[in-house]
């Protein structure tokens, strides 16, 4: 089973978190971060400090029920891996989900 049974796609997926993801890196940052490119360091270009990291997992967790993958979004250096972190536990929680309940 895939996340097309579910009509997602993983790129999708992706796509979709990369777009809550600058919206919600902007709203913490308070300032326009624009298109952020995937190898954009998470801490040396963005400056998300320690406290913006707990509200992000906090927001991600609450947007997309994500809550054990919390801890691997701590792992990542830039954000192409955040988006991708989020986007594989999006992908992997979708796929758990029984379509008949």
């Amino acid at each position: 089973m895939t996340t097309e049974d579910f009509g997602e796609d993983i790129e999708s997926i992706r796509r979709r978190v990369t777009e809550k993801l600058t919206e919600i890196i902007s709203e913490l940052l308070r300032r326009d971060v624009g298109d952020v490119a995937p190898e954009t360091g998470l801490e040396d270009e963005l400056e998300l400090d320690s406290i913006h990291r707990v509200e992000l997992s906090t927001r991600i967790s609450h947007i997309y029920g994500v809550s054990a993958e919390v801890e691997k979004m701590d792992d990542a250096e830039t954000f192409g891996q955040l988006a991708d972190i989020i986007a594989q536990a999006v992908s992997a929680t979708s796929m758990k989900r029984d379509p008949n309940s």
